[in-house]
């Protein structure tokens, strides 16, 4: 058995005196002896510098393999970018349903369509870039089953989202198109009545 920590006890203090630390019923031990560890500190110390010091001459020697947390940035910065890109498709879906033929906000409509194309085009290269990664190491045995097919399914799942966000904007820019062609004809309509 080992040794255990004594029970907690709350100390009421009296006036004009300390809590006691002995033990009820026990009267205070000899003072215990002090070791001096201060070399093996050291030589622990020394080891792990020298452990330090060989992993970053490898790591200047070539790449070392992706570690999961990687892995984790890259995805994560990917669904951080999808969601920027939906919140920018949904203000533009906003703008796209505008009717008005005085009040079009056709230059703002233009610049949010060519940041989402750009956004879109960005995103699908991360995604190549990390199957691409994922292959590579699959192939190398370096990552353990379970964890590859971890990031597999979040990839997918991040293809799925980039998807569907390419899917409304396709939707959005049909939108548009429509919204444009009838006020064409409404000013079709206007000029010549």
């Amino acid at each position: 058995a080992g040794w255990r920590h004594p029970p907690a006890r709350i100390c009421r203090r009296r006036r004009g005196k300390a809590p006691s630390t002995a033990r009820p019923g026990r009267q205070p031990g000899p003072m215990v002896a002090v070791l001096d560890r201060t070399r093996e500190f050291r030589s622990i110390a020394g080891n792990l510098a020298r452990a330090d010091s060989a992993q970053a001459a490898a790591a200047a020697a070539g790449p070392a393999p992706r570690h999961p947390s990687e892995f984790s940035r890259m995805t994560a910065r990917i669904g951080g970018d999808i969601y920027e890109t939906t919140q920018k498709l949904d203000k533009l879906a906003q703008l796209a349903q505008s009717r008005s033929l005085f009040d079009d906000p056709t230059s703002e409509i233009n610049e949010l369509t060519y940041v989402i194309k750009q956004r879109i085009a960005s995103i699908n290269g991360q995604l190549n870039e990390v199957q691409t990664a994922m292959a590579t190491y699959r192939q190398e045995g370096s990552r353990p089953r379970q964890q590859a097919s971890h990031v597999t399914q979040i990839v997918e799942m991040l293809r799925y989202q980039l998807c569907s966000t390419t899917k409304g904007f396709e939707d959005v820019l049909q939108t548009r198109s429509r919204n444009i062609r009838a006020q064409e004809d409404r000013r079709v309509q206007i000029g010549g009545a």
